[in-house]
């Protein structure tokens, strides 16, 4: 069961001085979390009696996963003296991927106030649009409200301002870009074309690129280590493959981090090569969606020892940026 604590003294310039604590436990049971939190305070005034006040609240709640979320809640005090004060339960409900209905009923016992409360949210995009109302009675107050909530950005890619969902600068993001790189440079050059539709993670969190290869990012943290990963599968040619898996950065604080994800074409190589990858019976050798650059074929060196033969000639070749087929006979000699 986790417990959590926390106490301050403070002791005022004029003498005066007040003490807080809290203690916050919490219990998962089930499908519900039982939780309590209970907050003391002393204060000691120049003049008069010392006061203390001890309250608390008690939760009960359906653990998230459902459509459909209950909770009750109950204040109470201790000290001065020990009596119930208010009393809540509250519902929502969630319509699809976006649409959020709460509604939710507390009585207050000191005053005997009662207070009903409905609203409704819904996601457009990166903006949060929320219709807020509540009517309270015997006093027949009453509210209502329309709150939109959005962040606000510049891309360091495009240079454009954007639009972000909430809590967008409460930690750090990425701006991600995805190109073929044609001549395996790892750079993007003039006439390298964007991917689009790649699929980047970041903890649950997934974008996709869009038509100039770029995708944003957000909510990573901040000081903490987040590992960006692109999805192998996602790219839109079956040739292609990401130069990395991905990257590791160190979020901070309304901050935005750039980050290029080459992606390099893949060839295959034919031929009657043991280039880790043993021959078939047929001397045929075929190693498969190998990435552009500089290759030396060999024989396997175990293999070659044990038939006692070897490559008539050194053999290298290269792979460019384009998908191919490399297809050569190589000829061994016996070292007998």
């Amino acid at each position: 069961m986790p417990l959590t604590s926390q106490i301050r003294h403070i002791e005022l310039a004029d003498g005066r001085r007040q003490t807080d604590a809290a203690l916050h436990a919490s219990l998962p049971l089930g499908g519900v979390l039982l939780s309590n939190t209970m907050n003391f305070r002393i204060v000691a005034p120049l003049q008069g009696a010392t006061m203390c006040r001890l309250l608390g609240s008690f939760d009960l709640a359906t653990i998230s996963g459902s459509r459909t979320r209950f909770r009750a809640a109950l204040g109470y005090a201790m000290l001065p003296r020990a009596e119930i004060q208010s009393a809540a339960l509250e519902v929502d409900r969630r319509f699809g991927e976006s649409p959020l209905v709460c509604a939710g009923v507390n009585h207050v016992l000191d005053g005997n106030q009662t207070t009903l409360a409905l609203s409704a949210e819904r996601r457009v995009g990166p903006v949060n649009v929320a219709f807020e109302g509540s009517y309270g009675f015997p006093n027949r107050n009453f509210t209502l409200a329309l709150r939109v909530g959005f962040g606000f950005g510049r891309n360091p890619l495009s240079g454009r301002p954007f639009l972000g969902p909430q809590g967008l600068t409460s930690g750090g993001a990425v701006a991600l870009r995805t190109f073929a790189d044609d001549n395996a440079n790892g750079r993007l050059d003039e006439g390298e074309a964007p991917l689009r539709g790649v699929a980047f993670f970041a903890g649950t969190e997934e974008q996709r690129s869009d038509s100039d290869g770029r995708a944003f990012l957000g909510h990573l943290g901040d000081g903490n280590r987040a590992s960006i990963r692109v999805d192998a599968d996602s790219m839109p040619d079956i040739a292609l493959a990401p130069a990395r898996p991905g990257v590791e950065i160190v979020p901070r604080l309304g901050r935005i981090r750039v980050s290029d994800f080459a992606a390099v074409t893949l060839s295959d190589i034919e031929g009657t090569v043991a280039a880790r990858s043993r021959s078939e019976p047929d001397e045929f050798c075929l190693l498969e969606r190998q990435p552009a650059g500089e290759y030396r074929l060999e024989l396997d060196p175990q293999e070659a020892a044990t038939l006692k033969t070897q490559l008539v000639d050194p053999l290298t070749h290269t792979l460019g940026g384009k998908n191919s087929v490399l297809r050569k006979s190589i000829y061994v000699k016996s070292t007998k």
